[in-house]
C-alpha cells in the first residue's frame, strides 16, 4: 500500500463533501479508542470498517486518526495508579506511563494486524 497523497478532507468518510468533490481523494477517518475497545483486548473494528468500506466503494484512499487522551478506554485508569491529567473532555492518563505506553502498542499492534 503506498501513502495517500492529494487533497484530503477530514470530514469523514461519509460525508458528501468527499464523494462529490474530484479534487478530494480521499479522507481523515477518525476513531475513539474507547469505542474500538471499550472493553480490554476486546477490539470492535465495526465502525472503523464501515467508514472504509464506504470510502472505498467510491474510490477514495482514507488516512487513519485514533483519539486517545480524554477518549481513553475508561479500563485503563480504572483501579490502577495511573496518574490522569484533568481536561474539559475527561482525564486524560499520563502518556509516558509504562503501561500506557505498552497499551497503545497493542492497540497499534491490532490496527496494523486488521487494516495491513
Amino acid at each position: 500500500m503506498t501513502a495517500p497523497t492529494g487533497v484530503f478532507a477530514s470530514s469523514g468518510a461519509l460525508s458528501s463533501v468527499v464523494a462529490n468533490n474530484s479534487s478530494c481523494r480521499g479522507t481523515l477517518i477518525r476513531a475513539k479508542w474507547s469505542e474500538i475497545e471499550a472493553s480490554k483486548d476486546q477490539f470492535d473494528f465495526t465502525a472503523l470498517d464501515n467508514q472504509i468500506n464506504a470510502i472505498k466503494a467510491i474510490g477514495k484512499q482514507y488516512s487513519l486518526g485514533i483519539l486517545a487522551g480524554p477518549f481513553a478506554p475508561i479500563w485503563l485508569t480504572n483501579g490502577t495508579q495511573i496518574k490522569t491529567i484533568a481536561s474539559a473532555r475527561g482525564p486524560i492518563p499520563v502518556w509516558w506511563n509504562s503501561y500506557v505506553i505498552s497499551r497503545l502498542s497493542v492497540l497499534a499492534t491490532a490496527l496494523g494486524n486488521r487494516y495491513n
